[in-house]
């Protein structure tokens, strides 16, 4: 896929609703977290700005509503995004288990060369887990899919490191890479969480 002038990444964000895709955004640009947020209606996005060997890179990250009556909207969406991160919520497992039709649904509509990541939310809770680790690693190996993470939107535990990593993949360069968020000045150096 041509990259619209190696300046503009567009990354979206899929996962039945309620499941933290919202949360997760507001943790990585405001560093906040309420109990509490309101559906996502059809299609939001933030930008965030980030330089990576010397170039800066706005990076467009699209929030999609899980609601099945906006599912035809979201997938309209699908063909421009440079990459997909795919969410479940650990404590849920019926949204573990439609994971599959959510990455054949990408896969239909979309660049099949582009990149997924799955990402289990609510890893601070536990107590309440419905999904283990094996087993989300499992559903990724038998989709090719070779990024897996678990985050808190509550405790921010690998929002970062998730969303920097995320940027990495789809610009097809190394994880290792450093990459500086212009905003904040703050430079990340992550290393992945990835699954052959």
């Amino acid at each position: 896929m041509a990259r619209r002038g190696n300046q503009d990444l567009r990354i979206m964000l899929l996962g039945d609703s309620g499941v933290g895709k919202t949360c997760s955004i507001i943790r990585f640009f405001n560093n906040s977290f309420s109990d509490i947020y309101p559906s996502t209606l059809g299609i939001d996005f933030k930008i965030k700005n980030v330089k990576i060997n010397d170039k800066i890179i706005s990076v467009k990250i699209w929030d999609t509503a899980g609601q099945e009556r906006f599912r035809t909207l979201t997938l309209s969406y699908l063909r421009g995004a440079d990459l997909f991160i795919l969410y479940y919520d650990i404590t849920q497992l019926d949204t573990f288990e439609k994971l599959e039709h959510w990455v054949k649904s990408i896969r239909a509509h979309s660049n099949e060369s582009t990149p997924i990541i799955i990402v289990g939310t609510k890893m601070d809770a536990v107590e309440r887990r419905k999904v283990n680790y094996e087993d989300a690693e499992k559903v990724c190996k038998e989709n090719s899919i070779h990024y897996y993470y678990e985050i808190s939107g509550k405790t921010g535990e690998n929002i970062e490191k998730t969303f920097y990593d995320a940027i990495k993949i789809a610009l097809k360069i190394p994880i290792s890479s450093k990459i500086k968020d212009v905003d904040s000045d703050k430079e990340q150096n992550n290393n992945c969480c990835s699954i052959s």
